[in-house]
């Protein structure tokens, strides 16, 4: 009997799959043939149409099936099942999904103009599990995209950490890309709440990455994130000198 490695949730526009981001970044560490993988999902969905949800179970073999959304949920609904327990501890999820985020900020920030565009990670209820969910929004180019992460609240702490470690490692020497420090601003003040940092590029756009959270575990991670931004600055202002 064949063993589930990976039990992972796509979005993905129905018959048009190709070997590219999200799905390259989504499907990389699994091993599988990612261009037969879009073949058979776009033979599975050639008769829907716009973005749909499937479920992708791996195995062992590097084999997998594409499961409708529905038979996806029905498998997630089984408590006693190895592979889902697997891939809420698995740390190569996380992984994944911030290189998936750290992709789309390079890709919305090569083009100059993206001015008001954003990335927002919420916590939203999805088939009864709390879920972190990335929405993208690029008004400028009438682009958006909507994933579930599939990963559940008990690991959000964890996901956070990653990403802002990560966007420190990617983009505090870039020359092309600048971060700001986490700062957040009340409605009265630019009409909604946000929480988050801002990326910006070399013309001076800004993609703000706003962050669904408030605990205090998580407030240390920001916090974390700050103290290193301010450590970074204060090394480049003593070279300087």
């Amino acid at each position: 009997m064949k063993n589930i490695k990976y039990a992972l949730s796509l979005n993905l526009p129905a018959g048009s799959a190709t070997p590219k981001p999200p799905v390259s970044t989504i499907l990389g560490s699994t091993n599988i043939n990612i261009t037969k993988f879009c073949d058979d999902f776009n033979e599975f969905t050639k008769n829907e149409k716009g973005n749909i949800n499937v479920g992708v179970l791996v195995y062992d073999d590097l084999s997998y099936d594409i499961l409708s959304e529905d038979k996806f949920i029905e498998y997630q609904e089984n408590e006693n099942n190895s592979a889902l327990s697997f891939l809420y501890r698995n740390q190569n999820i996380i992984k994944q999904r911030v290189n998936l985020i750290i992709e789309y900020i390079e890709q919305i920030l090569a083009d100059y103009i993206v001015f008001n565009s954003k990335i927002e990670i919420n916590l939203e209820n999805i088939n009864g599990n709390q879920n972190l969910t990335l929405n993208i929004y690029v008004p400028v180019r009438n682009f958006e995209r909507h994933f579930n992460l599939v990963i559940s609240e008990e690991n959000d702490i964890e996901f956070y950490r990653y990403l802002t470690n990560t966007i420190i490692e990617k983009f505090a020497d870039s020359e092309t890309i600048g971060i700001s420090r986490y700062y957040n601003i009340r409605p009265e003040f630019c009409g909604e709440y946000f929480n988050g940092i801002d990326i910006s590029n070399l013309s001076g756009s800004c993609l703000k990455l706003k962050f669904g959270s408030s605990k205090d575990e998580f407030m240390k991670v920001v916090d974390d994130y700050n103290n290193k931004i301010d450590d970074y600055l204060n090394l480049i202002n003593k070279k300087i000198k």
